[in-house]
């Protein structure tokens, strides 16, 4: 059990507790005073009082909580739990339903709950009145979405309205707010709600989308020849895509016709990774997850899943492909958390193609999705690919050569800053090290290639390239 269902299970006050129950039968033991957020959950106990969540050990019912910040809206939600109820089992009626928050009331006595919706499955459910928020203890906070233990609206209880026993007209208000007959049949009961009062401003939302880092694909191929890495022996064309935020984004290398001749055949792997330069430092978060990897119009199968991790604090990449490396690296991490924090890692690799199948295409693609930021690609923003042409590399080649003889040289455009800044990260990365395993020339024997040009190119790149972790 996590500190948030402890904290639930050690103040909350289960069931039937009401603004008017005998205290006998349901008073706890109340919790010391929150200092951080709180925990709020869905009691729920249908009408035949068997199927139910009450946070406690008799659940049959898995419960969501939602962390309490401030004001703000909110969802907690009960599902049936298959490890308990049959499938066959039906779900109908209510007897008792409150939104609680253990400690609400000793951290935020002001607080007030207002439910936005109630729904069972995808299936709204009307209400049939307005809720109020009240507390049966000065500890608990809640909301009863249908409590028959309740004959008269209680003293404490209010609304955005104001305290109602102040209002000239309380009609409108009560303690069942639901139709049970209105709730059957359903897996997932769910509710919306908004909380004000607290003092707090809202939690702010997601920030607009902005510029993370600008991401390639490096890849060479199986005889160490045919290659894109962001230099002037590439003989691959690649492009290059801005990261602006959670989502969707893909990159891709092609053959260059002015370097390759039209006979000549790619095949295999021996190196391949998504790149990010500069991303890591600001946002070691985020997290990029391979979604597929097509050769012209033939997907590859992924044999395992990837983890995004840095060589140097400053590079976020994912390696596709990366035979020099021999065990997942301490910062490696994907949509399931750090992976060091996992019982079971085997699913992921360094290696997550099979080189046999990666032969014989003019373009590689691999699509990929960005998580782990605090904000969203903008939806109608579109990712234009930049392809590096042999003139723009020539342009990007004097750029650089002129920002190394004078400090104060700006690009004009955002595309040259990206380029401009992806390259200078990349060769600085090439030269760092400090990463968990040796460069190229570790503990694994690097595959002999023919020919004197492919041995020279390996020469450079082993004393060069760090491609490790």
């Amino acid at each position: 059990m996590n500190f948030k269902k402890m904290l639930a299970a050690a103040a909350a006050i289960t069931a039937c507790l009401s603004a008017v129950a005998p205290a006998a039968a349901f008073a706890e033991d109340a919790t010391e005073p929150s200092t951080q957020s709180l925990s709020a959950y869905l009691d729920f106990v249908d009408g035949g009082w068997w199927i139910k969540h009450e946070n406690g050990d008799e659940d049959n019912l898995t419960g969501t909580f939602a962390e309490i910040t401030g004001d703000g809206t909110y969802t907690v939600s009960v599902s049936k739990d298959s490890s308990k109820l049959a499938d066959d089992v039906t779900t109908g009626g209510v007897q008792f339903a409150a939104i609680m928050i253990p400690d609400g009331e000793t951290v935020f006595p002001d607080m007030v709950i207002t439910v936005d919706s109630i729904k069972a499955d995808d299936t709204e459910i009307p209400m049939t009145a307005k809720n109020y928020t009240s507390s049966d203890d000065e500890v608990v906070t809640r909301t009863n979405l249908y409590n028959q233990w309740v004959n008269k609206i209680p003293d404490d209880a209010r609304s955005t309205e104001g305290k109602l026993s102040e209002l000239e007209d309380t009609s409108a208000y009560s303690y069942k707010v639901i139709n049970p007959e209105d709730i059957s049949d359903w897996d997932t009961l769910t509710v919306e709600f908004t909380v004000t009062g607290t003092g707090i401003e809202a939690p702010a939302p997601k920030e607009e989308s902005k510029y993370v880092g600008t991401s390639y694909l490096d890849f060479v191929d199986g005889g160490w020849w045919i290659k894109h890495e962001k230099g002037d022996e590439d003989n691959l064309i690649g492009t290059y895509t801005d990261i602006t935020g959670n989502g969707s984004y893909s990159v891709s290398v092609s053959k260059d016709s002015t370097k390759l001749a039209d006979d000549v055949t790619t095949g295999g792997v021996q190196f391949a990774a998504i790149m990010v330069p500069g991303a890591e430092a600001e946002y070691p978060e985020m997290v990029i997850t391979v979604d597929s990897i097509v050769a012209d119009d033939t997907e590859i199968p992924l044999i395992a899943k990837n983890y995004t991790s840095s060589d140097d604090g400053e590079v976020t990449r994912t390696n596709i492909y990366n035979q020099w490396v021999s065990k997942l690296p301490d910062d490696a991490r994907s949509t399931e958390g750090v992976l060091s924090e996992l019982d079971d890692t085997s699913a992921y690799s360094y290696m997550i193609v099979n080189p046999d199948d990666i032969s014989d295409w003019d373009t590689l693609t691999v699509n990929f999705t960005v998580s782990g930021l605090n904000f969203d690609k903008a939806p109608e923003e579109e990712q234009p690919t930049e392809t590096e042409t042999e003139t723009e590399k020539a342009t990007e080649a004097e750029e650089t050569e002129s920002s190394s003889s004078s400090s104060t040289t700006t690009s004009t455009t955002k595309s040259t800053t990206a380029t401009t800044k992806a390259t200078t990260t990349t060769a600085k990365s090439t030269t760092t090290s400090g990463s968990t395993e040796s460069p190229k020339t570790g503990d694994v024997n690097v595959p002999a290639v023919a020919g004197a040009v492919a041995a020279a190119a390996m020469a450079s790149l082993l004393i060069a390239k760090k491609k490790n972790d």
